[in-house]
């Protein structure tokens, strides 16, 4: 099995067999605008030197699509220069991820590097440190 099968099945497996609703989820961030970034560090594995790790983020008003929250999966490298990229995501129009998905998103996306003193650094800080 090469590298990319074993990572659709791993991703695939993390989808379809998480439960996101009744995690035990820890506040990591707030961001500036007072959202709220949790982390379900239960979930947190390491594969092939990368650590993957699932978060909720907790937004203070709804989005522009009525959402409430998000559930993501985020792969991260966590060799400096430490960089993340989203391979899954599901949108609620619940607080806390809860209710049913009003969108999911299973798209990876590219790399990308935290700016200095984001919320994304401390994310990927703390879940490398972790």
């Amino acid at each position: 099995m090469s590298k990319l099968d074993a990572a659709g099945v791993f991703i695939s497996l993390a989808i379809c067999c998480s439960t996101p609703s009744y995690a035990e989820w820890r506040e990591v961030v707030e961001t500036f605008d007072g959202d709220t970034i949790y982390i379900d560090f239960d979930r947190v594995k390491k594969n092939n030197g990368y650590v993957y790790f699932w978060e909720l983020f907790d937004y203070l008003k709804p989005t522009k699509f009525g959402d409430l929250s998000s559930v993501s999966l985020w792969e991260t490298d966590c060799t400096p220069p430490r960089k993340l990229r989203r391979l899954a995501a599901t949108y609620h129009t619940q607080s806390r991820g809860r209710g049913v998905p009003s969108t999911t998103d299973n798209n990876q996306y590219d790399w990308v590097y935290p700016k200095p003193k984001s919320s994304f650094e401390v994310l990927v800080d703390t879940v490398c440190r972790y």
